[in-house]
């Protein structure tokens, strides 16, 4: 301690972030659900400074290429060398009560298209809308001034834009966040003013005028708009007299469709594309673009590059109750005991499309090929999405799409009316996954991954 400086330079960084999908910050406990919300003392959920922390070098080392510049913040312990942080995290508070449910979840066996015997979870989320408040304090050296301003824009910049995602389950459309309100304040401890304003946690008037670093994501973008068909359901279990006995999924108010089930279809699909068209090497393909949590815990899991958001049904929709029975196969009669009945949602009309976002972290073109195969059974409603598809729930119909990817874009796009340039372009990548061009970028992967594979 007698050695201990205290460094001339302090950013305060306040912000409020609002949750804009479910999030799930689990504390691994079974009272409420099989993966309870992590709570205070208080039972007030929250999430901890060292989930944000976490969250944010992560990011920041995925998509910066000053890595070590920047890695300077959040310390660093290599043999007997390393340093200390230089940023204190505080905890995401909720500025008022907080709304949480419960989710179900199943396992799909992609062969069967059927769930997997047992293999029901839920878990508990925090409802979007949610706000939260927090801070971020660095300090610096002098020769770190510019370094650190730029650091907190670029952090502000890309909560603002929402880049920056919280919790579990990210890649399936769980917690989107946004920035929605924030200051940063500048402190030079060598200023007595400085001193008084920073000890009394008083904003400082001073003006931060740094750029952002250069955002350096090259990943594969792609937004589709649909519509309903006819109907669809994610069930939701419910168990209120006179209810149906699964309805649709729920957010709040609003109808929602679920990256889970939605990330399930195209990966069932994936499959069904690798099997008939006989790629070589296609189903590794699909376990390092999905992602593979099926290995034993103890060798860990390849977490997948490919993203999809939690679609907000933004088309007019009724719910409708539908009885049903069981038929025996055997006898055509039906069986006894088997009536249910369902709640799915209903197209009335084409008001307003629903959009849904597909993203690659650093894809290779043979994946972005297999995603307008995907794509193109979307459009023509070939792929179905949701329960019930064998009575011809699920399936949408196309609107329009944006595409994004290495300078090539095409802009509200019309599947079924490309321009010539656009469709040799699209037929390319196509070919580059039906030729299976990926054997290089495999054998990284296996090599990253093989205690995890063996």
């Amino acid at each position: 301690m007698n050695n201990y400086r205290l460094k001339p330079y302090r950013i305060v960084f306040k912000f409020k972030i609002k949750l804009m999908s479910p999030l799930i910050i689990g504390n691994n406990e079974s009272e409420n659900s099989d993966n309870d919300v992590l709570r205070d003392k208080d039972g007030k959920p929250f999430v901890p400074a060292t989930s944000f922390a976490g969250v944010l070098r992560h990011f920041i080392n995925e998509n910066y290429s000053e890595q070590e510049k920047l890695d300077r913040w959040f310390g660093s312990a290599k043999g007997n060398r390393g340093h200390a942080s230089k940023i204190i995290f505080s905890d995401l508070v909720p500025e008022e009560d907080v709304k949480t449910t419960v989710r179900d979840g199943i396992k799909i066996d992609n062969k069967t298209g059927i769930t997997v015997d047992k293999a029901k979870f839920d878990y508990e989320i925090i409802e979007p809308g949610t706000v939260f408040h927090s801070y971020i304090e660095m300090e610096g050296e002098e020769d770190e001034e510019d370094l650190m301003k730029r650091f907190v824009k670029t952090i502000e910049r890309d909560l603002r834009e929402g880049r920056i995602k919280l919790g579990a389950k990210t890649n399936k459309g769980f917690g989107e966040i946004k920035l929605i309100q924030s200051s940063i304040n500048f402190y030079d401890l060598t200023d007595k003013n400085d001193v008084i304003l920073w000890l009394g946690r008083k904003e400082n008037s001073k003006l931060i005028d740094a750029e952002a670093f250069t955002y350096t994501n090259k990943n594969f973008v792609l937004d589709f708009s649909f519509f309903i068909k006819d109907s669809l359901i994610v069930k939701s279990y419910i168990f209120g007299q006179g209810e149906a006995d699964s309805v649709h999924i729920k957010s709040g108010n609003l109808f929602v469709i679920p990256g889970t089930s939605i990330k399930g279809a195209l990966r069932a699909r994936a499959e069904k594309i690798v099997n008939t068209l006989e790629i070589k090497d296609g189903k590794k393909l699909l376990t390092f673009l999905f992602g593979n949590s099926l290995n034993d815990d103890k060798k860990g899991s390849i977490p997948g590059r490919l993203q999809v958001n939690e679609v907000r049904v933004e088309q007019k929709v009724e719910p409708g109750i539908q009885k049903r029975i069981k038929i025996d196969r055997f006898t055509g009669g039906t069986i006894q005991g088997a009536l249910f009945d369902s709640m799915p949602i209903f197209a009335v009309e084409d008001n307003k499309p629903n959009k849904m976002r597909i993203e690659i972290k650093n894809p290779i073109d043979a994946e972005v090929g297999l995603i307008l195969l995907l794509l193109k059974d979307l459009w023509t409603g070939d792929l179905a999405i949701g329960g019930e598809k064998n009575i011809g729930r699920g399936v949408v119909k196309g609107a329009s799409f944006n595409l994004h990817y290495k300078g090539f874009s095409i802009e509200k796009g019309n599947l079924l009316n490309l321009k010539d340039e656009e469709k040799q372009k699209c037929k390319y990548y196509v070919d580059e996954f039906i030729n299976s061009k990926f054997s290089t970028f495999l054998n990284v992967l296996e090599e990253k991954y093989k205690e995890v594979l063996q």
